[in-house]
């Protein structure tokens, strides 16, 4: 049991001096400035999580990120509508889908057909 206690205490100490000499060897190549905060940062201690603020005290309310979503698509829906009325052009890609599927006849397409009118235009 003796041994096992020494065997750990050992372990224990070696490990700790390990990890300082790295820390310190580290602190050589540190700014000045932050060596020189180690002993106030010390002294003051590290901050309580229970007295971090949870949401930073200006961060805009969800009413108000929805209020600009709403103004956003209202003025979205005007330039698509003052682009229709320049351009007279389909603006919706669904409408704008069925409108080239129709023009193009895509549905009555037949391949016998195709085939048929590609050979004549060969001959």
């Amino acid at each position: 049991m003796r041994r096992i206690l020494i065997i750990l205490s050992f372990n224990f100490f070696a490990v700790g001096c390990t990890t300082g000499a790295k820390f310190i060897s580290e602190l050589e190549t540190a700014p000045i400035w932050f060596v020189d905060q180690i002993p106030e940062v010390e002294a003051k201690g590290y901050p309580s999580v229970a007295s971090t603020p949870s949401a930073p005290d200006d961060l805009p309310s969800l009413k108000s990120w929805d209020a600009k979503m709403a103004k956003l698509k209202t003025e979205g829906e005007q330039v698509r509508l003052d682009a229709q009325k320049q351009f007279g052009a389909v603006t919706d890609t669904q409408e704008f889908a069925q409108s080239s599927i129709e023009l193009a006849d895509v549905e009555k397409f037949n391949e016998d057909e195709a085939a048929a009118l590609a050979a004549k235009q060969k001959d």
